[in-house]
């Protein structure tokens, strides 16, 4: 998919990043490419990534300036997309 099929979209930075994680084959069971993709992009972004045995990958990102003492904030998701 990463054709640029999404190139005109807005906010462009954001759907350049969802057309690259749907170009990843991510099938239950096979997420040993979004999982290694996630950590690259951390790593890249200079943020925090611990990624465990299982694949499962935490990714830690400081405040925004002005909220550095603010409540932490959790986002959860699944990395796998079921193909039926």
């Amino acid at each position: 998919m990463e054709d640029g099929t999404l190139k005109d979209v807005e906010p462009a930075e954001v759907f350049k990043y969802f057309e690259k994680i749907s170009s990843i084959p991510r099938g239950s069971g096979n997420e040993k490419g979004i999982s290694d993709y996630l950590v690259s992009f951390a790593k890249k972004h200079g943020l925090d990534v611990i990624q465990d045995d299982a694949l499962n990958v935490v990714i830690k990102a400081p405040g925004s300036k002005g909220y550095e003492n603010s409540p932490g904030i959790v986002i959860q998701g699944h990395m796998d997309m079921v193909c039926e």
